[in-house]
């Protein structure tokens, strides 16, 4: 939430021209509804426009607007965004506006990876305590959908911040930063691991009050970046251990989900809530799909659904949750990062692998230079490669996709990646 000057500011542009929206997917199409509902006109521009939309941005459409309004895809290099800031035109993220609306509590959450389960999972216990919370930001769910409320002054926003959004914040100033881990990640993007986390770190810097939470991590980072946290700072540990039976009897106890855990009731007991209303959480609550979710077992074969791990270290986590060496699948599109760690680390694990995507040839090397007795395979695309898989395996042994690489050479989402390995699953059992 910001002071109403700067507020002002901001509504004033919004008058007079129309509002540029960069992007009509989910985010932009929410933000055009919002501006909508408060008579605020606004042109959208998308590189694959619908009927009323523009399809490029240029210095001379520039001049039809006061202000930008950019969707979490738009990174500050894309050439719209420098055309903005070229003829000093102000821009602003969806989630800059959100906290300019948003008189609520605001609780950051960031990480490279377990950031949507920590989201997920605080917003189900906060709702059980019976305070009012939704699930927002890149979760799936734009912060600004949430400010066409009345009254926001009695909700918590558990938002999801992707480094993408947060290193462009200026007014978002939120009431906590959780903040789960630190890996080498969007390295395609970021360039280098210092900018990817400096990004981050930029939540730390506009945090307003106490809680901050993180783990060792991210500390060990700071301290190489040379960044010193706030006094505030608290800490856990994957090693710390869960004295209460009844949530030790959750697979939330198990990592990869045990970091999440332990953050959310470091948080819950910082903010005084009853502990009864957590333990219900932590019954009732389900992982997300495509995080580690077990499939089936069929003919004794498992088959497990982790496409969620886009980037290494979440495949890693994944792969020595097992006792005995795995059929994997993996591979897709490159998000830069040390393949030859992420090689030498998975190759103690699995017993073959069955490799998709761009990034599938060049691991298929290293991973036979390091360990010539696990079974390679490259295929075409995901169902050949879990027909494969499935072929290779024998009774007792555990099929797992994890990635480690993004989808989008061949997926529009780690989500359709995901239904496409358990549809191809079921299409065989049939």
């Amino acid at each position: 939430m910001i002071d109403n000057f700067e507020q002002n500011k901001i509504l004033h542009l919004m008058t007079g021209k129309p509002v540029a929206i960069f992007g009509n997917g989910i985010t932009g199409k929410v933000v055009k509804k919002f501006l909508d509902n408060k008579g605020i006109k606004s042109i959208c521009y998308d590189e694959s426009p619908e009927i009323g939309q523009r399809k490029a941005f240029t210095e001379n459409t520039a001049d039809d607007h006061n202000l930008v309004i950019y969707s979490p895809g738009f990174l500050d290099n894309h050439s719209w965004r420098k055309t903005a800031k070229s003829v000093g035109l102000k821009s602003i993220s969806e989630l800059d506006l959100a906290s300019i609306f948003f008189k609520g509590k605001i609780i950051a959450v960031t990480g490279t990876n377990g950031k949507s389960s920590l989201t997920l999972f605080l917003n189900h216990a906060l709702n059980i305590a019976g305070i009012k919370s939704v699930a927002a930001g890149n979760v799936g769910i734009p912060m600004i959908n949430f400010c066409n409320e009345d009254d926001t002054r009695n909700l918590t926003a558990v938002c999801e911040v992707s480094s993408f959004q947060a290193e462009s914040l200026k007014y978002l100033n939120p009431n906590a930063v959780l903040w789960t881990n630190f890996e080498d990640d969007h390295l395609e993007c970021h360039q280098t691991l210092k900018s990817y986390f400096q990004a981050k770190w930029n939540l730390v810097d506009r945090l307003n009050s106490n809680p901050l939470i993180t783990t060792q991590s991210v500390l060990n980072n700071a301290t190489n970046f040379k960044l010193e946290f706030p006094d505030n700072l608290e800490t856990i540990s994957t090693n710390d251990p869960i004295t209460n039976n009844q949530i030790c009897q959750s697979p939330l106890v198990k990592a990869p989900q045990k970091e999440n855990l332990l953050i959310a009731l470091k948080y819950w007991k910082k903010i005084n809530l009853p502990m009864h209303f957590f333990i219900k959480a932590v019954q009732t609550f389900k992982i997300p799909k495509h995080r580690l979710n077990f499939v089936t077992d069929y003919k004794g074969i498992k088959f497990w659904n982790d496409s969620k791990a886009t980037n290494f270290s979440a495949a890693i986590a994944a792969i020595k949750s097992f006792k005995h060496p795995l059929v994997w699948i993996g591979g897709g599109k490159s998000k830069e990062g040390n393949l030859e760690f992420f090689a030498n680390e998975i190759t103690k694990s699995i017993k073959s692998a069955f490799l998709i995507g761009e990034t599938a040839k060049d691991l298929a090397e290293i991973i036979k230079s390091i360990n010539k007795s696990i079974e390679i395979k490259i295929l075409n695309n995901l169902p050949d490669a879990v027909l494969s898989a499935y072929g290779s395996a024998v009774t007792g042994d555990n099929v797992l996709l994890s990635p480690g690489f993004s989808s989008l050479d061949m997926f529009s989402s780690f989500g359709a990646r995901g239904e496409c390995f358990i549809k191809t699953i079921q299409n065989f059992k049939n």
